[in-house]
């Protein structure tokens, strides 16, 4: 199937749509960040999935590990946040 990506950060570069995400994920509010994710017009809910790279690898286990329901986690060369 399709696959639509909203990135959060780009080489640490917030991008336009994320400023409310990164915003949740700089105060560690990952249930915030996912519910925030989950209501924009582009994400199919049912179909969420995580990837991150360093500080972003150690968010997508923080993630995951708050009991978000996502299809699936990737972390790359993960700097733990716990």
């Amino acid at each position: 199937g399709d696959a639509n990506v909203i990135a959060t950060a780009l080489e640490g570069v917030p991008t336009p749509i994320s400023e409310e995400l990164l915003s949740c994920l700089q105060d560690g509010n990952y249930s915030a960040y996912y519910a925030t994710l989950k209501k924009h017009p582009l994400v199919d809910p049912a179909t969420v999935a995580a990837i991150g790279y360093c500080f972003g690898g150690g968010t997508v286990l923080e993630l995951a590990r708050s009991g978000a329901e996502l299809s699936g986690v990737v972390s790359f060369h993960l700097h733990p946040l716990t």
